[in-house]
């Protein structure tokens, strides 16, 4: 059972979670020629599996949003309904769901074979259409007068594993976005459980895919992480519901996607490969999303 106490944000205004904050002791340094350009202040925690804090920078308690650092944790509905084998999707299409891919036909060719499966269409996504991130992919289209379609946006693979349990749910696909549908009121359950927090008052947005976003600590963002290692050895799930049991996760593709690394692949100027990711010895998987939150798990 979830017993955090809620996290308490200003009804109807801003919650500037980094105001009155000391500086964050880590600092990026930008530079251009031989001139320090801009600076960015970094918060940071390491969380070990079993969800305890073991090292710390600046405020780890401040509301972050996860967005697509969280994908994988989003993963977890499409297998622990059954709508995974009921569809039958491979390792590569669930490490779709985990990823931010770079429109490549390799990727958008699978999510419409997909959705074909499920009766359904890039049309259907409701993550409006994206230029691939994938540069010669992109310039070929531009070059050939195609216009890029929903399932070219790099969030494909996540909305199409949100629309396979909505099919095997027996849920509406239309509007599956929308707060209030069964799809993002049982992924907001499966990331309050995760991550250890009530969600119920914390600060809400939108993802630039339309998918709401939930503020949640940065350390319950490293617990999260946690979970989704401890499910790997995890046994059958408690009786009281252990976040620590999600039997979606044992499936390796989830919580390992070096075995599928051309569906998620760096690919353009700004898809490079992270150093720690190189020098971890295959024990250090990122996930990153774009305001520069990235999540760092162990590996074993």
């Amino acid at each position: 059972m979830n017993d955090a106490a809620p996290i308490a944000a200003p009804d109807g205004t801003v919650l500037r979670v980094h105001a009155g904050r000391p500086d964050a002791p880590i600092a990026v340094e930008v530079t251009r020629g031989g001139m320090v350009e801009s600076v960015h202040r970094v918060i940071a925690a390491v969380v070990d599996a079993d969800g305890r804090a073991v090292s710390t920078w600046g405020d780890a308690d401040r509301l972050v949003y996860g967005r697509s650092a969280i994908k994988p944790i989003q993963a977890l509905p499409v297998l622990e309904s059954g709508a995974a084998d009921a569809f039958g999707l491979d390792d590569a299409e669930v490490t779709l769901c985990c990823a931010s891919h770079s429109g490549e036909p390799m990727h958008v060719d699978r999510v419409v074979a997909w959705l074909d499966r499920l009766g359904l269409s890039a049309e259907d996504l409701e993550c409006g259409p994206q230029i691939p991130i994938h540069e010669p992919s992109a310039h070929a289209m531009l070059r050939a007068g195609v216009a890029p379609s929903r399932a070219h946006n790099n969030c494909s693979g996540k909305h199409s594993g949100m629309l396979t349990t909505a099919v095997h749910l027996g849920e509406p696909t239309k509007g599956y976005i929308g707060d209030d549908h069964p799809v993002q009121k049982r992924l907001k359950a499966v990331m309050a459980e995760m991550c250890g927090c009530d969600l119920s008052g914390v600060p809400t947005g939108y993802d630039g895919c339309g998918i709401p976003v939930f503020g949640v600590p940065l350390t319950g963002h490293g617990d999260g992480d946690g979970a989704v290692r401890r499910s790997l050895s995890a046994g059958a799930r408690a009786a009281g519901g252990d976040r620590s049991d999600h039997q979606g996760l044992r499936r390796p593709s989830v919580a390992d996607r070096r075995q599928q690394p051309l569906q998620q692949r760096p690919a353009g100027r700004d898809r490079h490969p992270l150093p720690a990711e190189e020098r971890g010895g295959g024990r250090v998987r990122r996930r990153r999303h774009r305001q520069g939150a990235r999540h760092l798990p162990e590996g074993r």
